[in-house]
């Protein structure tokens, strides 16, 4: 297979405007999916799409490996696709088996929809798979793919939900053939990842070493325990509350996604090593707050109004949300660090079968931290939750106690994070230009606060909008004036990304 020269600094700026992009395509699909289907029904979804981490843990086995081994040249798309193939057989068979039992929370949503539910598990694990051979063969690639999967999943959102009416049964098959269709792109675009044979011997060495990437999907297993919890706890009831988290999630997330243009730190690491990355990723980390940093102002100060967008129900969880933009803000940065610390280990280069070397590596130890970090999170949620719940507090409340876990957390984490890629390269964060972006970001917010749009607390969609939008706009337009009048190297960088996107064959 061919292996990209990788250009991180094109590759984070693209990936950071697919994510935009990603944007204003997802939010119309999720728009279109909320508005269409009653809370308890929207939350009986989020319900199912947390089960379903459980039934693609193996996923995680394989991608892991096939990325590393890709990065590193080695010739393992065939072996990689076929092996995920046959394991989501097994593994939505298990989901089946489990959902005629009547495992799980009882809840509004057909039977039939559960096999659609595990339509999507075949397509994951081979869509993914392609994604984790191509991330370290070519990530240029995988941006184009999100790209083209948002677009599919709105087409056919817009033509199953709306014009067909056929409710959740078609925003699930929406992501499905979305994600179908984004694996026949790797195929077509990069007919050689199919290359090679299937390796038993490369097999025998993933399995071998299964223990590791399950270490680092435990963080996420327990984590997703949050949901199952509520579940538990409040029974038919804790759809509402779900609904409410995911909805202020979902703006939540918005501030991580200047996150994207740390896309490329993992396999650049990985490739040339840390001290050959250093500028880079202090470059890194000082664009992921350029974008973060207002992004984070800008959903606290419309936190209302951007609910209503779903519906404006969910508009009361808007203290969830504020908390959760700070934590995404975090989150970005702590991507950044646990990119360079997983990339920088070396320990599984010679490794072909078990080795108490991956016990001593990062590789280990890192994901084993996460673990803590996700269990002391469940954990206060728990504890908070059941006092919420002694105290019959409003739905909302509960929405806003993940979040306020989340938040602890993510921050005492991200800072051991930090520490620990300081002992490795001395990293210098751009202290001035975080300065420069939050005195930016105030005043964007003096104009928020002036311009707030009082009229998009409303039910009608196009009400919503028309306020929303604009505000938007005109702060993001503030914020780079500001920013480009009081720091040169923004102005720098603004140059750069000019030429990076027109000029990409000049890139080194």
């Amino acid at each position: 297979m061919v292996q990209e020269k990788i250009r991180p600094r094109y590759v984070g700026l693209l990936s950071f405007l697919s994510r935009i992009f990603a944007l204003f395509t997802g939010f119309a699909f999720i728009t279109l999916v909320s508005r269409k289907l009653p809370v308890e029904i929207f939350g009986a979804w989020q319900y199912f799409s947390s089960v379903l981490v459980y039934f693609i843990i193996p996923a995680s086995v394989i991608n892991f490996w096939a990325t590393r081994e890709a990065g590193r040249e080695k010739i393992v798309g065939r072996t990689t696709i076929q092996l995920s193939f046959f394991v989501s057989l097994v593994s939505l068979s298990l989901f089946l088996l489990l959902a005629n039992l009547n495992i799980f929370v009882r809840t509004e949503i057909p039977n039939f929809i559960l096999y659609i539910f595990a339509l999507w598990i075949f397509a994951y694990f081979i869509t993914t798979s392609a994604e984790a051979v191509n991330y370290g063969l070519n990530p240029t690639l995988n941006v184009i793919s999100s790209i083209i999967f948002e677009i599919i999943k709105l087409f056919f959102g817009v033509l199953l939900v709306v014009i067909f009416n056929l409710s959740l049964f078609g925003a699930v098959l929406a992501i499905v053939l979305a994600l179908l269709l984004e694996f026949m792109f790797f195929v077509v675009m990069n007919p050689k990842m199919l290359s090679g044979n299937f390796d038993r011997v490369l097999i025998k060495k993933w399995t071998s070493n299964a223990w590791l990437p399950l270490v680092n999907v435990l963080p996420g297993f327990i984590a997703s325990l949050d949901v199952i919890f509520l579940g538990y706890l409040l029974g038919s009831n804790s759809v509402i509350p779900i609904a409410y988290y995911k909805a202020a999630l979902t703006f939540g997330s918005l501030v991580g996604y200047a996150g994207a243009i740390s896309f490329a730190v993992y396999p650049k690491v990985l490739k040339e090593g840390i001290e050959s990355s250093k500028s880079y990723i202090e470059d890194i980390i000082s664009l992921t707050n350029m974008f973060g940093i207002p992004m984070m102002f800008g959903a606290i100060i419309l936190s209302e109004p951007l609910l209503c967008i779903l519906r404006e129900e969910y508009s009361v969880a808007r203290d969830a949300l504020i908390l959760f933009s700070i934590s995404n803000l975090i989150g970005a940065n702590k991507s950044i660090f646990t990119s360079v610390l997983l990339g920088s280990e070396k320990a599984d280069e010679s490794v072909n079968s078990f080795s108490k070397d991956l016990i001593n590596s990062i590789l280990f130890k890192l994901p084993v931290i996460d673990s803590i970090n996700s269990f002391l999170y469940v954990l206060t949620l728990a504890l908070i939750t059941i006092v919420l719940v002694d105290l019959k507090a409003k739905y909302e409340l509960f929405a806003t106690a993940l979040a306020f876990s989340n938040l602890i957390w993510n921050f005492i984490f991200t800072t051991y994070y930090f520490i620990k890629v300081k002992s490795l390269i001395k990293l210098n964060l751009p202290k001035s230009q975080f300065m420069k972006y939050i005195i930016s970001s105030l005043v964007m917010s003096i104009v928020l606060i002036l311009m707030y749009p009082k009229s998009a607390v409303s039910e009608k969609l196009s009400l919503v909008l028309y306020g929303v939008f604009p505000v938007v706009a005109v702060g993001a337009v503030v914020y780079f004036v500001v920013l480009f009048l009081i720091d040169k190297n923004t102005r720098v960088l603004t140059r750069r990304a000019i030429l990076l996107l027109t000029n990409s064959a000049n890139l080194k």
